[in-house]
């Protein structure tokens, strides 16, 4: 049986850097865990440990569309707190 989804945050940042992704609450064993973030650039994205790229999404020909990634990792229970995101454009991100 699958559980109702947990829905994170969706956040925009308006400068390169680090983001912080607050956690979903109250994660469970083996719970998906996805991050989509959405930036001008893939190149120097920095994903938090444990999470695995499964998909991207580039325009390198057009610097005005975003590009996008998706991380998913599967959750050792109790996960809380916040993850960090390292990114080299301005960043709109969701988990």
């Amino acid at each position: 049986m699958v559980g109702a989804p947990k829905v994170g945050t969706v956040q925009e940042d308006a400068a390169a850097g680090t983001s912080a992704v607050p956690y979903p609450a109250n994660i469970l064993v083996n719970d998906l865990l996805v991050l989509a973030c959405s930036c001008n650039s893939l190149s120097l994205y920095t994903l938090p440990t444990g999470f695995t790229s499964v998909a991207t999404h580039s325009l390198a020909a057009d610097t005005a569309l975003p590009d996008l990634f998706l991380a998913i990792k599967f959750a050792v229970g109790g996960e809380s707190g916040t993850l960090t995101v390292t990114h080299p454009t301005a960043i709109a991100w969701s988990q």
